[in-house]
């Protein structure tokens, strides 16, 4: 099976059961004697070579008009059948053993992630000092806060407050102004340089209520990655998409800490209090304006945000060391998988030396999820307008 709009991204696999795809997807079925999982090996080469890319036009080179008729012209190798074998069972040995190296950095990863979120919900709620005395808190989900600390509600310490238009913008691939969705953002950081693009008039129209500026915090408000917070990075012309809110903080508050705080634990459990729908659950931003906030005083909101950057640092060194280490394990896999593929590499002794990989080993998906949620982010609503509320 092929799908039809991430082929380009080496979307190609063999059905495991009997029954139907949607739209989206080319169904080939292979000849008697051809070993489909070779095939599919083989077109997952190509996909990730760049030779597909020619056949799928739009926004980065995806689109739903994928040329299969043109793609199922073209000539493609018949190894013997037991090459093709020996060939399959190869390449997923290789995956099998990248998979579990790749599972165990994973790992690490999703605890360092860890340590940093609780370093960070630590330093936001609590303040730099280790044993400064407390109150009851009055904040939801908040039990305690430093005893010289308040709170205050999120309009309340906002000077705009700006939701995104109800429409999907027209996205084009020379435009020069980048529009931020929710996959374009993680707590702390905006992506801009990877986003889709608008014109100048559209541009114009996005930003109507409010163009953001730097320090401006961007917020996504609805889907499956609701309750983020990110900065405008600085130097950077851009507008907020679909599913986004866009805070501008007042001047006698701290933008950043009040970013740092809309990530933390106490605020994602007010979003998920108040959320309606359920396909594609939302805040409202009535809701939104009325999130409880602890309020520390001016200057030790600015040194607890210093304390969060040393510490994310320091902890996302290790992250970025580690997605380093899966990114040249994968590369080391799709070079090896293309010389068995195409011949380059004869591994008929080796495959028959090695043992056969269980079709559900954990290894072998791990070793090719490289992708996965980034294109599924980027198909996050893009297509579908947004109602209104």
């Amino acid at each position: 099976m092929i799908h039809a709009m991430d082929a380009f991204a080496g979307a190609v696999g063999v059905s495991d059961s009997d029954g139907k795809s949607t739209p989206v997807y080319a169904v080939c079925q292979p000849r008697i004697g051809a070993n489909a999982e070779y095939y599919a090996l083989l077109v997952r080469h190509m996909a990730l070579s760049g030779w597909i890319s020619a056949l799928a036009t739009g926004i980065r080179e995806r689109s739903t008009d994928f040329r299969f008729s043109q793609f199922g012209s073209n000539i493609l190798p018949v190894p013997p059948t037991d090459e093709q074998d020996a060939i399959v069972k190869y390449v997923k040995h290789v995956a099998r053993e990248v998979g579990e190296v790749v599972r165990v950095k994973q790992r690490l990863i999703s605890l360092l992630t860890e340590q940093k979120n609780t370093a960070i919900n630590r330093l936001v709620t609590h303040g730099v000092e280790a044993n400064v005395p407390v109150k009851k808190s009055e904040i939801f989900a908040l039990p305690q806060i430093p005893s010289h600390w308040g709170s205050v509600r999120l309009k309340h310490v906002t000077s705009r407050i700006v939701d995104c238009l109800h429409a999907t913008p027209k996205y084009v691939a020379s435009g020069g102004f980048p529009v931020i969705r929710t996959a374009d953002i993680e707590p702390g950081r905006t992506r801009h340089e990877r986003a889709f693009r608008v014109s100048p008039s559209e541009f114009s129209r996005w930003t109507s209520r409010m163009e953001p500026r730097a320090g401006d915090i961007l917020y996504s408000r609805e889907g499956g990655r609701f309750g983020i917070a990110a900065p405008v990075p600085p130097g950077v012309r851009l507008c907020i998409g679909q599913r986004m809110v866009a805070f501008r903080i007042k001047d006698c508050y701290s933008s950043e800490y009040m970013m740092w705080q809309l990530n933390c634990r106490h605020v994602i459990d007010q979003a998920s209090a108040d959320m309606v729908g359920s396909a594609s659950p939302r805040v409202n931003v009535e809701q939104i304006k009325n999130y409880q906030l602890a309020l520390p005083p001016l200057r030790e909101q600015y040194e607890i945000v210093e304390r969060i950057n040393a510490e994310r640092a320091k902890i996302d060194a290790a992250i970025q060391r580690a997605e380093r280490e899966i990114s040249l394990l994968r590369e080391y896999q799709t070079r090896l998988t293309a010389d068995v593929v195409t011949g380059k590499l004869d591994v008929r002794a080796a495959a028959a030396a090695l043992p056969d990989v269980d079709p559900h080993d954990p290894g072998l998906t791990a070793a090719y999820d490289a992708d996965e949620d980034g294109l599924n982010a980027d198909l996050d609503g893009d297509d579908l307008p947004e109602e209104s509320m």
